[in-house]
């Protein structure tokens, strides 16, 4: 029934209106679909996750918000022409709409030589070098797509060669990932789109195929671009890579299928243009193979709905979706290029014959005996695996914008940590002995090598005993003064009314971290608790920046053992061979171990956005081998034998395996030039993940599964595939 269907869509005169589909749906896309990621803290964790509650519940205890940081160098910080700078560049700053309040060193302190005196403006602004000064840009939005790129005009437009100017913040950093991932969807997926098209129009030599898989593969990204919005999901920090993964599967059918077009040319010796039963032979051999494939990429995407991580989960929907769009889409779009087109024309696929040799008539034990040494070596390689990068990381090496994130990460620190603590026996936190130990805790605090600057309810009282009179104030009536609108109500920000709970708020650095973000955390929390207090809450981005690293080497454990137990039982049902499934199990357990184990090794960062590369190599190369068999069941009628049945076998699928392989990896390969680090890595990840499931695939498998069937016996089948 679904061959009937497909032929009955495959009239060669309805490429045109499938051509002119994916181009509507291209303008649809692009002119009305907003692929801009929103990139913020309350992005990486869905609304009701209690990761994300405890930050949001700080923020409104403590009544913070969002911050930009500016920081200022000069040769001379303290003298009058540098104050004159600052006093201007914090003038236009605060006029810009969404910024509530500018602090700096002409606009906190009573005067500005005050702040190297004051022990909360001298942490606060003043970088511990004492090179620089910091403008910190209070904001009362989360639109950070409109405010950011107002600051960063100002800034650029008062920075002079001796009043050096560099921007962090959260915001800063999300609106700039943002950019980035915008900028690579844009450039580097049309010159991947370039790179697939030279590539399949030398492999195929056919105006008509090429026209034929940019449609179905165009139809079916942007169809599953679309169904985000359809769905209310936004645009994500994995939109790039919904797109280019969905291509990706699609042109994995498509190859498998016009690889069975040819072959079912060459056995029934039909040649003539739009043959319908040369068609449907076609179909039927694919068929199986695509559908278990589509299956396991399904099932696998559905899996990540269980990961906490919003940009995660909605990757998964997004993807799950996905899948089916690009198995229907290969069927019942490229077939009307197909049949428009002789099979005859591309029946060797000359742009590869030249490769055939390579792999020969040999058993390729040397493969099989590489492979398995290097997958021992691989294991401790993923103990070694780097799920914790820096933010920094985000951004290349020697570029203004991460120098900057550089120099203001290792004076004061760049990502905020907030705890809010309370007295371990529920004692109010505004006595003297309270004061006395919440000192001891600031001091043990800013020792800390990962700790930079630290702002607290003990600094803001220390502040404010600096007026000579002071001392006639208990600190309860600090408190009640600096609660006051004229004091900009600052110790709401730091304590609770009821006074059983303080903040303090740190700056953490990035540059230099030697362990994971929560091992950090966690040294914190000892900290506090052996001065006496509890951390009621935690949170802030270098807290949710650690969990979603815990939640990304979870998910690529839980993912790839799923994805096995997944995979072994299609195998089962698709081979109905015990040694045969053995045979896949073994090899295609290598793909995840040798791929994860050499980025291990490399110690390249295993982000967010480069994660699913191991996924996407582990998807295409199972999708061969889930052909491979198929193929070996159907010429062998369920008689598994030795080496002459999976030879013949390879015969039938090597050709979409390597075109698949160097297509997708060539253009995937371009992704390498980004100056995006994540989009590199992404890129980079694929490429080799490639090329070790195609030699699992076409050299390792084959010999393994050959040697469980019958090691010597050979079978003479009557479905011979020449």
């Amino acid at each position: 029934m679904f061959s009937s269907l497909v032929i009955a869509l495959a009239r060669p005169q309805l490429r045109w209106v499938y051509l002119a589909l994916a181009v509507v749906l291209g303008v649809i896309v692009i002119g009305f679909v907003d692929l801009t990621p929103e990139v913020g803290s309350d992005f990486f964790f869905s609304t009701d996750d209690p990761k994300l509650q405890a930050d949001t519940k700080i923020d409104q205890m403590f009544a913070s918000g969002p911050q930009i940081i500016v920081a200022a160098e000069s040769s001379q910080v303290q003298s009058p022409a540098y104050f004159e700078e600052i006093s201007r560049l914090s003038a236009a700053l605060a006029k810009v709409p969404g910024v509530s309040e500018v602090r700096s060193v002409t606009s906190g302190p009573k005067k500005p030589e005050d702040a190297w005196k004051s022990p909360l403006w001298r942490r606060l602004l003043i970088a511990p070098d004492e090179k620089a000064t910091n403008v910190i840009i209070q904001l009362n939005t989360d639109d950070y797509d409109q405010v950011v790129p107002l600051v960063e005009k100002e800034v650029r437009r008062h920075e002079t060669p001796h009043f050096n100017l560099a921007i962090s913040g959260v915001p800063f950093v999300a609106e700039q990932i943002s950019r980035n991932l915008l900028q690579d969807l844009k450039t580097f997926g049309l010159a991947a789109l370039i790179m697939f098209s030279v590539l399949i129009m030398l492999v195929f030599r056919s105006v008509q195929v090429l026209l034929g898989a940019l449609s179905a593969c165009a139809i079916s990204a942007f169809l599953t671009l679309l169904a985000g919005p359809l769905t209310g999901m936004e645009a994500g920090l994995l939109t790039p890579n919904v797109s280019t993964i969905i291509f990706v599967l699609t042109l994995s059918h498509i190859m498998f299928l016009a690889a069975n077009w040819t072959n079912a040319a060459r056995q029934e010796g039909a040649g003539a243009c739009g043959d319908e039963d040369l068609l449907r032979n076609a179909i039927q051999w694919t068929v199986p193979g695509s559908f278990w494939s589509m299956a396991a990429n399904l099932l696998g995407f559905l899996t990540l709905l269980l990961v906490a991580a919003r940009p995660i989960r909605q990757f998964g929907i997004s993807c799950s979706i996905g899948a089916v769009i690009a198995f229907a889409t290969a069927y019942l779009v490229f077939p009307s290029f197909l049949r428009a087109v002789s099979a005859h024309h591309f029946e060797r696929w000359p742009g590869l014959e030249k490769l055939s040799g390579l792999l020969g008539s040999g058993r390729h034990t040397w493969a099989l005996v590489t492979g398995a040494v290097l997958a021992l070596l691989a294991i401790p390689g993923l103990w070694r695996l780097n799920t914790d990068p820096s933010l920094l990381e985000y951004f290349k090496e020697g570029e203004q914008l991460r120098d900057g994130l550089d120099r203001i990460d290792r004076t004061g620190g760049s990502v905020p940590l907030k705890i809010a603590i309370a007295d371990g026996e529920g004692a109010p936190l505004n006595t003297d002995e309270a004061y006395k130990r919440l000192w001891q805790l600031q001091e043990a605090l800013e020792k800390d090598k990962d700790v930079g600057t630290v702002i607290s309810l003990p600094v803001l009282l220390a502040e404010a005993k600096r007026p000579a009179l002071s001392f006639l104030l208990s600190l309860e009536g600090l408190l009640k003064q600096m609660e006051k609108p004229e004091y900009g109500s600052i110790a709401d920000s730091f304590v609770t009314r009821d006074r059983r709970m303080a903040l303090f708020f740190i700056r953490m650095k990035e540059s230099g971290r030697d362990q994971a973000r929560e091992e950090v955390v966690r040294r914190l929390d000892s900290k506090v608790r052996r001065h006496g207090f509890v951390p009621v809450l935690v949170g802030g981005l270098y807290r949710l920046q650690g969990q979603l690293s815990n939640l990304i080497a979870r998910s690529l454990l839980e993912g790839l053992v799923f994805l096995f137990i997944l995979f072994s039982l299609i195998s089962g049902v698709i081979s109905r061979n015990g040694r045969v499934t053995a045979a896949m199990i073994a090899c295609f357990s290598l793909i995840p171990v040798l791929v994860l184990g050499i980025i291990g090794y490399l110690r390249m960062s295993v982000d967010l956005i480069s994660a699913p590369a191991a996924n996407v190599a582990l998807g295409i190369g199972i999708d061969g081998m889930f052909h491979f068999v198929v193929q070996a069941r159907r010429i062998s009628s369920g008689r598994f034998g030795g080496w002459d049945l999976w030879q013949k076998a390879r015969e039938l699928v090597w050709r979409p395996v390597t075109a698949s392989t160097l297509i997708i990896s060539l253009g995937f390969g371009l992704f390498g030039l980004s100056q995006f680090p994540p989009t590199q890595r992404f890129g980079l990840a694929v490429v080799g993940g490639m090329f070790v499931s195609a030699i699992v695939v076409l050299l390792i498998f084959p010999r393994v599964a050959a040697y469980l069937t019958g090691r010597d016996r050979s079978t003479n089948y009557t479905n011979d595939t020449n």
